[in-house]
């Protein structure tokens, strides 16, 4: 038995964004990031300082942590989405969850 697949560009996608889904957080690791595009962060340099803008809706101070270990800088908490009761969903595109990024910066 075969299986054909109509869009092959769409299935290698589908699988990508698998595998991305499946890491876990990588806290010192080589990785520039982790689980995702989620916070969005921009990095600025000027001279000897730093500007991280993240953008964080849905998210409170309380669940929200902070870590600097040498040249990285975690960036890790939970976002809720509150529906309430008695609601329909008809298309989900703002997620909820668990996120966790790490961004290295180019110092030593």
């Amino acid at each position: 038995m075969s299986t054909r697949i109509l869009d092959p560009f769409g299935a290698l996608a589908g699988l990508q964004r698998a595998l991305d889904a499946s890491k876990r957080g990588e806290w010192l690791s080589r990785s520039t990031s982790s689980r995702g595009g989620f916070p969005l962060i921009n990095v600025f340099q000027k001279g000897d300082d730093f500007l991280i803008m993240c953008e964080l809706p849905g998210v409170t101070k309380e669940s929200l942590e902070l870590e600097v270990h040498r040249n990285r800088l975690r960036i890790a908490g939970e976002r809720r989405i509150a529906y309430g009761e008695g609601i329909s969903l008809h298309r989900v595109e703002r997620r909820g969850g668990a996120f966790d990024r790490t961004v290295s910066l180019p110092v030593a």
